[in-house]
């Protein structure tokens, strides 16, 4: 039934979409036409059985197309890794040769078009400036700027001395005060009756106690050490063939003896020196031998202290840091004089300045004893918040500096 009904809808589709003629023709012979327009429908002549039996026979064909496990497997299909070749040592050094040879043609192609660029520029620059013939008579025979310049700072630092000695010594034509030292000089009289040494003396025979005291000290450690070591008579047995052994490892060179501490060199410490020294000598990249070039350094451009620069600058960083908030402090206290202060804090502001007040109330701040759980202070003194400087903050100073005025 299945089979009929398809054939009759191909047939109604048929009928709709084509146009046939019917001049005098039989219907059997519209029907064969139309027969013979179908896909594997064929109609004979005859009795409507074999008509009949013919449709059952009727099969419709699908196309050749893959199936989607035939598409998914050909798009899962990876292509075949490639393996590097392996390169020996001159095949290496030769790829490491065309490299750099490459490297260095395009770095001198580069400058040849920047020098050829630049010549470009300047063959059209033909100004010239027209000197004085009596400057030029002038400083014909000075020498260069770099020349002189280190005699121009000598003459320099020579004459702001000169000044300086000039103003001390009329500084001190100004200063005419004497003390009366006449009690000074009766007890030096009397000093010297006495046979004692005066006050100019005394502060030589403090200096030379001092010295005579570092002497003494010196002795006494000595003698220690001489009783102590007279009191080790411990003397080891040691094998006459492990000092036969040392000796020749000594003369091979296998390890030294420092004669200062008796120690001898360390054999880890002196494979690492070398292991470090066999590194450094790889470290060094191939074609960078032409690049000798060592910057000059000024020897005034010398550091002027020992401490290292990131604590210099943290330093800095907080020393910037207290003065801002000193700063802060000082403009409270200008602009809102109405507002009364509490009794620490004013005894705090007067007995010291802003910045010992800001370390004092650090120190109080992480010496406070705080409960664990509940986190209230249980000191007697009153809370305090120290707070850094945060440009966030700038605008409760804003809001600060309207209200006061």
């Amino acid at each position: 039934m299945g089979d009929d009904a398809d054939v009759l809808n191909k047939l109604s589709r048929l009928l709709e979409t084509q146009s046939i003629g019917t001049d005098g023709e039989s219907t059997q012979e519209l029907v064969n036409k139309i027969s013979s327009q179908m896909d594997g429908v064929s109609v004979t002549s005859g009795s409507g059985g074999n008509f009949l039996s013919t449709m059952n026979k009727s099969s419709v064909m699908m196309p050749n197309r893959k199936t989607p496990y035939e598409v998914w497997a050909e798009k899962q299909q990876s292509p075949a890794k490639r393996t590097p070749p392996k390169l020996n040592n001159k095949e290496f050094d030769s790829l490491v040769s065309k490299l750099h040879s490459s490297n260095k043609k395009k770095e001198q192609t580069i400058m040849a078009q920047s020098n050829a660029n630049l010549a470009a520029e300047l063959q059209h620059l033909h100004f010239k400036p027209e000197l004085n013939k009596k400057s030029r008579d002038e400083t014909k025979d000075m020498k260069k700027l770099i020349e002189r310049q280190d005699g121009m700072i000598q003459k320099k630092n020579a004459e702001l001395q000169k000044q300086r000695d000039a103003a001390r010594a009329q500084e001190m034509q100004e200063c005419t005060f004497k003390p009366m030292l006449a009690g000074a000089k009766k007890g030096t009289i009397l000093l010297k009756r006495a046979g004692k040494s005066t006050q100019g003396k005394r502060a030589d025979e403090m200096l030379n106690w001092e010295k005579d005291k570092e002497t003494r000290r010196l002795q006494r450690k000595q003698i220690v050490e001489e009783m102590e070591e007279a009191e080790l008579s411990f003397a080891p047995h040691l094998n006459r063939r492990s000092l036969m052994l040392t000796e020749k490892m000594r003369k091979e060179g296998k390890y030294t003896v420092d004669r200062a501490t008796g120690q001898t060199a360390s054999t880890p410490r002196r494979h690492a020196g070398k292991l470090a020294g066999e590194l450094a000598a790889k470290a060094s990249v191939a074609g960078h031998e032409e690049e000798t070039f060592t910057p000059v350094i000024n020897t005034r451009s010398a550091p002027r202290s020992g401490q290292d620069v990131h604590s210099r600058l943290y330093e800095k960083a907080v020393e910037q840091n207290i003065n801002k908030h000193n700063e802060q402090l000082d403009l409270r206290k200008r602009l809102l004089k109405e507002v009364p202060q509490k009794k620490w804090e004013t005894e705090r502001m007067q007995g010291s300045g802003p910045a010992a007040w800001v370390q004092s109330a650090r120190s109080d701040v992480k010496n406070r004893s705080f409960s664990q759980d509940t986190m209230i202070d249980d000191s007697l003194d009153p809370p305090i918040n120290v707070l850094e400087y945060d440009p966030k903050y700038n605008f409760i100073l804003e809001k600060i500096r309207f209200s006061g005025q």
